[in-house]
C-alpha cells in the first residue's frame, strides 16, 4: 500500500487526506474509502465503521451519500435488518424513519 505522502499527490483534498491518514495510523483497511469520489464525510463514516468492526462494504459505495451511509451504519450498529436501506433512491431522512421503526420493533420484542 502507498504511504500517506503518496496519496497527497493524487486528487484528494485536505479533509479527504486527513481521513486516509487517520485510517492508516489506526491500521485500518483504508482501501474501502480510497476513491476520490467519496467526500470526506463519506470517508469518515466508512472509517468509523471500520473502527467498530462493521461490514462497511455494505455501505462503502459512491452511490450512497453521507446521510444514507450514516443511516445504514447506524442500522448495523443497532443490529436491525439494514437490507431495506440499501437503495440509494431512498432519502436519508426516510432511511432514518425506517431504521427507527425497525429498532423500535426490535426493542418491543425483547421480553
Amino acid at each position: 500500500m502507498k504511504t500517506y505522502q503518496a496519496f497527497s499527490k493524487e486528487r484528494y483534498n485536505e479533509l479527504q487526506l486527513q481521513q486516509i491518514r487517520l485510517g492508516m495510523e489506526q491500521g485500518l483497511n483504508v482501501t474501502y474509502y480510497l476513491s476520490p469520489k467519496f467526500n470526506w464525510i463519506q470517508m469518515y463514516n466508512i472509517r468509523k465503521g471500520l473502527e467498530l468492526g462493521l461490514p462497511v462494504s455494505v455501505y462503502a459505495k459512491v452511490e450512497f451519500n453521507e446521510g444514507q451511509m450514516l443511516q445504514i451504519k447506524q442500522a448495523l450498529i443497532d443490529g436491525v435488518d439494514y437490507t431495506m436501506l440499501l437503495d440509494s433512491d431512498i432519502f436519508d431522512y426516510e432511511m432514518a424513519a425506517i431504521r427507527k421503526k425497525l429498532l423500535s420493533d426490535k426493542l418491543s420484542n425483547i421480553d
